[in-house]
């Protein structure tokens, strides 16, 4: 998270991708305009992790008050993990 919010801000990438990248682990500490970002990618990765696509150093879960930022219930991100395999493969072929 660190090391991608630096990258981000030396190759200039626009604000609301540095925040992204420098929250996803920690969405809640975002400013408050981008907490829905951050909050986004933050799902994003640790669905990834429950699939075991990436690399962690340790475990990972979102809290609950993620999914108040993005109004999701438990059930729709089970809905999203469901089909995340369809989804990665898709984009997996995208970007071939």
């Amino acid at each position: 998270q660190e090391y991608g919010l630096a990258l981000s801000i030396k190759w200039k990438f626009p604000a609301l991708f540095q925040l992204a990248t420098g929250y996803h682990h920690h969405p809640l500490k975002a400013l408050k305009h981008y907490t829905e970002v951050a909050s986004t990618v933050h799902l994003a990765d640790v669905l990834a992790y429950k699939k075991q696509i990436g690399f962690y150093f340790e475990t990972v879960h979102y809290e609950s008050e993620v999914l108040d930022i993005l109004k999701l219930t438990k059930e729709q991100v089970a809905e999203i993990f469901s089909a995340f395999d369809e989804k990665f493969e898709i984009a997996e072929n995208v970007m071939k």
